[in-house]
């Protein structure tokens, strides 16, 4: 019965998504039905026990070994400084402060900015991924540089001031910091670049010195290192009391909504996600024919995954899993999905139907899952939100009015189990 609803699910969002492409989702995996992988099998999945018990850890092995590389060994990272960077932070409203924290073992320096809220918390917190430094992330330069120092494209964003449009690019790089501090919530930032340089004639030693047992085929991949970066900032948060251990939020775009959705999917103290145009890898389905595929992206970033992700790139129906069962790892926690009518080198459609496809986990854990009609209309108050914006790869004022709506639906109102 589960996985006829489901297959409903898929075909009624063929029907409803507005210009959306037809695709056979046949062969895509059910969340809840029978499973067998390398000799294991398990039976349909009848109640949230069963798939936190049973089929969770299953499906965190599989994306580990054919997709996402193994994750780091556990190794905490030791706190060296803490400085105050400004006590006056945007007209008064927070304390600007950095950490430095390192781990010898992991070869990792990694400089996490914050700004408190000067009202009494214990506050919400975002995290967020600084493309061009967490001194780009708040406006201010004496913030440290990541690992290896800028990106070349981070040139054309120097000294841009935020916009009051909707233009995408001034938000990519720096969130609304004012308007999240006026609603109460606290802003952390780190540079993915601290962890391994986005580089794929460099990075692979760096991968593999943060997980050194791994097979070769199952070496940890980018994406996945990037997104242990959030459970590494949130480890300092939690021995801070301002921070609320039980509000903690992550955002990621693009490479680093693929890192936010599978940081989500392995660390259940993130309460709450807002991955936007996160696309092949991230919540877009890597069955999906639209867009980059699984060849294109494991050819021009090798060292973004698993080497055996590359192995399906000729054909992913030939995958033990797909998004929509990451998707269901992170259930019953918030999830936002955000993208863009232009973009669809990211997969509009893919994360649309990985939502619906997901949303039977929610429902097993009695919560809605998706509850929204149309791409375009998003229910922020449900467990799963989506929304289709005018608009290319980027992200947007409006983008994250919508992130902050979404939390407060999350935060600021008594929420299920």
């Amino acid at each position: 019965m589960k996985k006829n609803y489901a297959t409903l699910l898929i075909l009624g969002a063929l029907t409803l998504a507005k210009g959306g492409i037809a695709q056979d989702m046949s062969e895509l995996p059910p969340a809840l039905g029978p499973k067998v992988y390398k000799g294991v099998s398990l039976p349909e999945v009848r109640s949230y026990h069963e798939w936190h018990n049973l089929r969770a850890p299953l499906l965190k092995s599989i994306f580990q070994t054919e997709v996402y590389g193994r994750l780091p060994t556990p190794n905490s990272l030791n706190l060296i400084s803490k400085t105050t960077v400004d006590e006056a932070a945007f007209g008064g409203l927070g304390r600007l402060e950095e950490a430095v924290l390192t781990s010898d073992a992991h070869k990792v320096r990694l400089h996490v900015a914050y700004v408190v809220p000067k009202t009494p918390g214990p506050h919400p917190v975002v995290i967020v991924t600084a493309f061009c430094g967490n001194g780009s992330t708040f406006s201010d330069n004496r913030l440290s540089l990541p690992a290896g120092g800028l990106p070349e494209f981070c040139a054309r964003f120097k000294n841009m001031p935020p916009s009051a449009t909707d233009d995408p690019d001034p938000y990519l790089i720096a969130p609304p910091v004012e308007a999240l501090l006026k609603r109460g919530y606290a802003v952390a930032s780190f540079s993915t670049a601290d962890i391994v340089i986005d580089d794929k004639a460099t990075a692979i030693i760096p991968l593999h010195l943060l997980n050194p047992t791994a097979p070769p085929n199952e070496r940890l991949g980018a994406i996945a290192a990037w997104g242990w970066g959030y459970s590494k900032v949130i480890d300092f948060l939690e021995t801070d009391p301002r921070f609320d251990p039980k509000r903690q939020a992550i955002y990621g775009h693009s490479r680093n909504g693929k890192a936010a959705i599978s940081a989500a999917a392995f660390d259940k103290r993130i309460d709450l996600v807002f991955a936007h145009q996160s696309g092949r890898g991230g919540a877009s389905l890597s069955r999906s024919p639209v867009g980059e595929q699984v060849s294109n992206i494991t050819g021009g970033f090798p060292h973004w995954f698993a080497p055996n992700y590359a192995r399906y790139g000729d054909d992913p129906n030939r995958l033990p899993v797909d998004q929509h069962e990451l998707i269901g790892l992170i259930a019953p926690r918030p999830l936002l999905l955000g993208a863009g009518v232009d973009d669809q080198w990211a997969d509009p459609e893919g994360a649309w139907q990985a939502a619906i496809a997901a949303t039977p986990v929610y429902q097993l854990s009695g919560h809605k899952g998706l509850t929204q009609t149309t791409r375009e209309t998003p229910n922020l108050s449900a467990d799963i939100a989506y929304f289709l914006r005018p608009g290319r790869h980027g992200t947007t004022l409006s983008d994250w009015g919508r992130f902050m709506d979404f939390m407060d639906a999350h935060f600021k109102t008594p929420r299920k189990p």
